[in-house]
């Protein structure tokens, strides 16, 4: 998960600069699906706060429009942002954000299947290099 902002925020730079989200305790926030909803409350209230949601939607292009017209600011997931970035956006760590770990399961033998062996390679060449074990 990473924050998102608008790119002219005060806190959009420098590049690959965490910030602590207690500095946005003040913001207006964009929130998804009860999960991601759920995981913002727990990240921001790490920090001290609770999060003043304004915005819902599932739609990570949508989340990012409105972060760039500085509507909200918000936590999206990475391969979300690396499927589409908007150029109005701002990309950073934020310090209370723990590693999402994802988990594949499924039958030895449906690796077989063109689809399954496709859809496999995708995900593991886009976390190549995210992977602890």
């Amino acid at each position: 998960m990473r924050l998102v902002l608008p790119d002219d925020h005060p806190h959009a730079g420098p590049p690959g600069a965490p910030v602590d989200l207690k500095v946005l305790a003040g913001e207006k926030w964009i929130a998804g699906c009860e999960r991601c909803a759920a995981n913002l409350r727990e990240a921001c209230g790490a920090a001290g706060f609770a999060p003043d949601v304004r915005h819902g939607t599932d739609d990570y292009v949508a989340a990012q429009a409105l972060i760039a017209r500085g509507l909200a600011v918000g936590l999206l997931p990475q391969l979300a942002l690396d499927a589409a970035l908007h150029p109005g956006v701002a990309v950073r760590p934020a310090l209370q954000l723990r590693p999402r770990t994802l988990h594949l399961t499924y039958h030895r033998e449906a690796g077989q299947i063109p689809a399954v062996a496709g859809a496999l390679r995708a995900l593991l060449d886009t976390t190549a290099g995210r992977r602890t074990a």
